[in-house]
């Protein structure tokens, strides 16, 4: 388990080097650097870990996994962003969202292919 653990972290770490810059981007202006920095960790420490330590194991295919995995981390970066971060507009939190997740996705499909 712990073997797991330290495999995994260097995947985190990629995903917060690709997701981060975004959030900021997108939300920074409006709620802060600090709020969106947090908001980003938060979300990504809520939604990263199930997505590629849990759901390839318990959902019956890869794709499966993916998918719901990114409609839940999707969801719940929306929720996260919009309650910590504090954003004027809710979609201005769905779209940092969107917009981090299908980075990160693109990123890593484009590495695991």
């Amino acid at each position: 388990m712990i073997q797991d653990v330290l495999a995994y972290l260097p995947h985190y770490g990629l995903n917060l080097l690709l997701e981060l810059p975004i959030v900021l981007l997108v939300l920074g202006r409006s709620c802060g650097w600090r709020r969106s920095a947090l908001a980003c960790i938060l979300g990504n420490t809520l939604t990263h870990p199930p997505l590629f330590l849990v759901f390839p194991r318990v959902l019956p295919s890869w794709g499966v996994a993916l998918l719901v995995g990114e409609v839940l981390a999707l969801t719940v970066e929306w929720a996260v962003y919009s309650i910590v971060a504090r954003p004027k507009v809710a979609a201005l939190a769905l779209t940092a969202s969107a917009a981090a997740n299908l980075c990160s996705l693109t990123a890593g499909v484009a590495i695991f292919a």
